[in-house]
């Protein structure tokens, strides 16, 4: 999507004879990054094999947590230190933005971190039964 998006604004103006400015490319590259983050989070946790209803719920929770509480942190500390000065759409919308990519990125981070932890205690309780 997003290579797409780059494409269709540098060839924008043999094709519609304007030229997009970087606002159009904000306008998806954003939304795009996301969703991106969105995936690379919730990719690991998807377990192959395994009752994807249960299990997955059940691997999401804590990494979900941590996004709540880091975004929770996040917002007062910004709140505290920074201010808008008008509350236009576009400053909104941005400030949602921020708040949903530190969510997103701290699932990302949490998600990840849980699965060496799975991993790491499985392949420990494997080399206890050896010995």
């Amino acid at each position: 999507m997003g290579c797409l998006s780059i494409l269709l604004g540098v060839f924008s103006p043999l094709l519609y004879g304007r030229e997009f400015r970087s606002p159009w490319f904000n306008s998806w590259g954003v939304p795009a990054g996301i969703l991106l983050l969105f995936l690379m989070g919730v990719s690991p946790l998807l377990a192959w094999r395994k009752g994807v209803d249960r299990f997955f719920l059940r691997s999401i929770l804590k990494p979900f947590l941590a996004a709540v509480f880091g975004t929770i942190g996040y917002v007062i500390f910004y709140s505290l230190n920074f201010s808008i000065s008008s509350y236009s759409i576009g400053n909104v919308i941005s400030e949602i933005y921020s708040a949903l990519t530190i969510f997103l990125g701290i699932f990302t981070i949490a998600g990840i971190m849980q699965e060496y932890h799975v991993g790491i205690m499985s392949r420990l309780s494997q080399i206890k039964k050896e010995n």
